[in-house]
C-alpha cells in the first residue's frame, strides 16, 4: 500500500526543516563529538585493609585525577579496587598477583608489611608498576611512593593547640605511638620544638606512649591524668586517632580540658562537634591519590621516572569551622 502524499506550502516545509534543524543542534551539540582516545590503561588499587575508610579517599582522589589526565593524552582509565576485605598480608599478596593475572598497566597500593616487598619486585618484573601510598617501603621495587608528611602533622598539631589554651601558662600531655616508629618519632619531635618555643607552657613528662590499639591508647590517657599534678595538665596532644574511632567519650567534659588530635577520620565528628576535641589534623587523603595515579601515568605513558621518588602530602586542620565539609566530603568518599 503506497503512502499517501500531500500537499504542504513552502512555508510550512521551511518551518519543519527549521525546527527539525533546531532539534538536531539541542540532541547532538558540536563540542558532543567522541573524544578521541589513543591509549587505554587499567589501574589497580589494592590495600591490606580494603573496608578502611582511608583508601577509599585516596581512590576518590585517583578518579577524579583521571579526568584532566584523559582530555591531555587522550586516554581512557579505568581504575578498580582490587582490595581484600580481610585485612592481612596474605591476602593482599593475593590482589597484587591477580592485578599480575588480571594484566592491569599499573597498580597504586597501601600496605605496611616487607613480606609484600617479594610481589612489589615481581609486578616490576613482569612491566607492572607500584605506587605506594599512606606508607613507604623503601627497600621494595616501587616506582615511588606518596605519603603524609608527619613533621609537618605534629607541628600544626602542636602549634594548634597552644592557639587553643585559653591560658598561656598551662602544661600539655602528650600520647604518641610506638618508640620505634618513624611515624610517631617525626610527629613527636615536631611538636617538641613547637612546644619548647612556646613561653611558660610545658610538656607533661614523661610522654605517654600506645601500641595504637584503641584500649590501650585510652588506658595511657587515664594513666596520665591519674599522675600527681595532672590537675595542671590542660592540654592533651594526641599524635594519632586511637583513643577516638570507638565513639566512646574522653575522660574529661567538653572545654574541661583542650585537645588536639591526629590522623582526622569521620569517627571524630562527634569529638570536634561537643568540643571533646577542639581540632584534629588530617591526611590529605584525597590529594595523595591524584598524586599518586598522576605519578603512574606520567610513568606509563610517559616514561617518566618519578622525581622526587618520594612526595610528601601537607596534612590540613579539621575544626568547628570546617566539620560540616569535612563530613560531607567523608560522605560522597564513602559512597563509591
Amino acid at each position: 500500500m503506497r503512502i499517501p502524499t500531500h500537499r504542504v506550502s513552502v512555508l510550512s516545509t521551511v518551518k519543519a526543516l527549521s525546527l527539525g534543524l533546531l532539534l538536531c543542534f539541542v540532541a547532538y551539540p558540536l563540542h558532543a563529538k567522541p573524544r578521541e582516545v589513543w591509549e587505554r590503561y587499567r589501574i589497580a588499587i589494592i590495600a591490606e585493609d580494603g573496608e578502611a575508610p582511608e583508601i577509599k579517599a585516596i581512590e576518590a582522589g585517583a578518579r577524579a585525577e583521571a579526568l584532566p589526565l584523559e582530555d591531555e593524552y587522550y586516554l581512557a582509565i579505568t581504575i578498580e579496587n582490587l582490595s581484600p576485605i580481610q585485612a592481612d598480608a596474605t591476602a593482599c599478596k593475593e590482589a597484587l598477583h591477580r592485578a599480575f593475572l588480571e594484566n592491569y598497566d599499573g597498580v597504586i597500593a597501601s600496605v605496611s608489611s616487607e613480606s609484600i616487598a617479594e610481589e612489589i619486585a615481581f609486578l616490576r618484573q613482569h612491566g607492572i608498576p607500584v605506587v605506594l601510598v599512606g606508607q613507604d617501603l623503601p627497600s621494595s621495587q616501587r616506582i615511588g611512593a606518596v605519603i603524609n608528611n608527619d613533621l609537618e602533622m605534629g607541628q600544626l598539631a602542636a602549634e594548634i593547640l597552644i592557639k587553643t589554651l585559653p591560658y598561656k601558662r598551662d602544661k600539655i600531655a602528650i600520647l604518641a605511638g610506638k618508640q620505634d616508629s618513624a611515624v610517631s618519632t617525626d610527629r613527636l619531635s615536631a611538636a617538641r620544638e613547637v612546644i619548647n618555643q612556646a613561653p611558660k607552657i610545658d610538656i607533661f613528662e614523661p610522654v605517654a606512649y600506645t601500641n595504637g590499639r584503641t584500649h590501650d591508647a585510652r588506658q595511657a590517657i587515664e594513666r596520665v591524668l591519674s599522675e600527681d599534678y595532672a590537675k595542671d595538665v590542660y592540654g592533651f596532644l594526641i599524635l594519632g586517632n586511637w583513643p577516638l574511632l570507638t565513639g566512646q567519650p574522653l575522660p574529661w567534659e567538653p572545654r574541661e580540658r583542650f585537645c588536639v588530635a591526629c590522623d582526622a577520620l569521620p569517627t571524630m565528628v562527634p569529638y570536634i562537634a561537643s568540643g571533646q576535641v577542639q581540632a584534629a589534623i588530617s591526611r590529605d587523603y584525597f590529594a595523595i591519590g591524584e598524586q599518586s595515579l598522576n605519578m603512574l601515568i606520567e610513568h606509563i605513558h610517559n616514561d617518566k621516572a618519578p622525581e622526587p621518588a618520594l612526595r610528601l602530602v601537607s596534612p590540613y586542620i579539621v575544626d568547628r569551622y570546617n566539620l560540616s565539609e569535612f563530613q560531607k566530603n567523608w560522605t560522597l568518599w564513602l559512597q563509591q
